[in-house]
């Protein structure tokens, strides 16, 4: 006997197909994005060029000295990335304890990396104790400390020159809590959570372990400020101009203030401040012995300086003696920003010298009373003019100085 069919309804096919389509679809794979291979250095780009405004081609800091010493080529991949960490650093908040200052806060490149304030907002609002000195002329002076007997050595730093270390005093700046207020240390555990220092940090330190570590990080922040070089004053070019030539004679571009003023200057003041201007100059008017002086601003100092520092009270009263450089552009003056303008510093030693115990020889007369200048209003405005030859507007403006944030 043959089985029996039997046809089925429409609706029941329509059903069949229903249920057979839903099956198919059932077993389809669920939709979702396809999944992209993203190339490691793409995606550290794109977080450097979101973050910066970094050129295309690498910036040229290579630091240029005049002879007896050599240029001093920063040319490796490996230095200019050491070099662009610290610039990094230099001007991110996230180096200070609260997050809201940097370096650039109180260091600014329009103030030959000083400050226009008599003193700097540190952290939570606190006050430094002393005027912020221009990074610009402190680092860019270690070519021209030249004894008179043709030695060279390295400088204190600071207004109190505790240290020769400028990494050292990068360090202490960090800790203090006045100014940074962060332990050096605690910066690697903060700075590898910022999406961009991990990329730095291996590119700049490629064969170091990746975890990074404090004292490359400070390295890498003493590197940048240490390619603070200002040689391109009006100054530089007519003293170039004139090497071969008396220092009496007119420069060729400067007026006939300026001229006055730079014979004054050379009359009365570069013995001590003619380091940092050139060698030649350091080696033919530097009388220092060393490079802090008593200047007679008081008789007594509530703050004195080197005569704070432990077995340093025979230094009372005795600061550093700052570079001129630029400093046209980084009032206010003295170590306590007493002094808002130039003609005010040129009027204390024109006719205020006081004669503190430890007033510098070089401002005593024979019998030990202050040797004040007693110069003209023509004669004070022609050093105005000259000290203004100093200012380097391409070191106040370049770019690879800047800020590099977007």
């Amino acid at each position: 006997m043959r089985p029996s069919f039997s046809i089925p309804s429409a609706s029941s096919s329509f059903t069949w197909l229903f249920l057979l389509v839903i099956w198919i679809l059932s077993c389809q794979p669920i939709d979702e994005p396809p999944i992209v291979l993203v190339d490691p250095a793409v995606a550290e780009e794109a977080i450097i060029g979101s973050t910066f405004n970094f050129p295309s081609l690498p910036l040229d800091y290579r630091i240029y000295t005049e002879p007896p010493h050599a240029s001093q080529p920063n040319t490796s991949v490996t230095e200019f990335h050491a070099i662009r960490l610290g610039r990094v650093m230099f001007y991110d908040n996230n180096l200070s304890l609260d997050g809201t200052i940097s370096c650039a806060s109180c260091h600014q490149q329009a103030y030959a990396f000083g400050d226009n304030q008599a003193l700097s907002v540190g952290v939570n609002g606190n006050m430094s104790r002393r005027n912020t000195l221009a990074m610009g002329t402190v680092l860019n002076g270690l070519p021209y400390h030249t004894l008179p007997n043709g030695l060279h050595h390295r400088p204190q730093f600071m207004w109190d020159e505790w240290t020769k270390s400028p990494l050292e005093a990068m360090k202490r700046h960090l800790s203090d809590p006045t100014i940074m207020g962060i332990d050096p240390d605690s910066l690697v555990s903060r700075l590898s959570l910022v999406p961009y220092y991990p990329i730095l940090y291996k590119r700049a330190f490629p064969q170091q372990p990746e975890e990074m570590r404090t004292d490359f990080l400070v390295g890498g922040l003493g590197g940048f400020t240490g390619t603070f070089s200002t040689q391109n004053s009006h100054f530089d070019g007519a003293f170039k101009a004139m090497k071969e030539g008396e220092w009496m004679e007119d420069y060729l571009g400067f007026s006939p203030s300026e001229n006055m003023g730079k014979n004054l200057f050379f009359t009365h003041c570069a013995s001590c401040h003619g380091n940092y201007l050139g060698y030649d100059i350091a080696v033919e008017f530097n009388q220092l012995e060393d490079f802090s002086a008593c200047n007679g601003l008081d008789i007594h100092y509530e703050d004195q300086g080197i005569g704070d520092l432990p077995d340093k009270s025979s230094h009372a009263g005795m600061f550093r003696v700052p570079s001129l450089r630029n400093i046209e552009v980084s009032a206010p003056y003295m170590h306590d920003g007493r002094f808002a303008s130039l003609r005010e510093v040129l009027e204390f030693y024109n006719s205020e010298i006081q004669p503190h115990p430890n007033l510098h020889p070089l401002l005593q007369d024979s019998v030990g009373a202050p040797v004040r200048l007693q110069l003209t209003d023509t004669e004070l405005e022609a050093i105005e003019d000259f000290l203004r030859t100093l200012t380097d507007q391409k070191f106040l403006t370049s770019p690879k100085w800047s800020n590099p944030f977007r």
